[in-house]
């Protein structure tokens, strides 16, 4: 039970990264305690509105596992995560994750990760995150 809520926590917050953007502008400084936090409502909200967009079947989103976060992380001047949205060599969406420092620059001599477990097929598929809340 502890690993369907880990999946779950885990993707809750894959969401948010995915939703949830901000970027450094010329002047401003990033410290690693900036607020992302949303409701599980608005999560909810957020990848129904994204569901609605696509084709059943398609990628929802995917799983990153702890190691890779904090490797990325525990980079000297990381202060947080920045992602970017690609495309692989067979045409399907990922998703990479790359250190940031205060200044937003990326740390590209770093841990840099894609190759996630995609959902589906690796989804809980009782999460309010991948499923219509109709279909609960």
């Amino acid at each position: 039970m502890k690993k369907i809520y880990a999946v779950a926590g885990i993707a809750a917050l894959l969401t948010l990264i995915l939703f949830v953007s901000g970027g450094a502008t010329e002047g401003h400084m990033f410290t690693g305690n900036e607020d992302h936090k949303i409701t599980m409502e608005e999560a909810i909200n957020y990848t129904e509105n994204y569901r609605a967009t696509i084709t059943p079947g398609e990628k929802l989103g995917g799983f990153f596992g702890r190691e890779v976060i904090e490797e990325i992380l525990a980079q000297e001047e990381a202060v947080g995560i920045r992602y970017y949205y690609g495309m692989d060599s067979d045409g399907k969406q990922v998703l990479v994750l790359v250190g940031a420092d205060a200044g937003g620059n990326d740390l590209l001599d770093g841990t840099i990760a894609e190759k996630s477990y995609p959902c589906p097929p690796f989804c809980v598929n009782s999460s309010p995150l991948a499923q219509s809340t109709t279909d609960l």
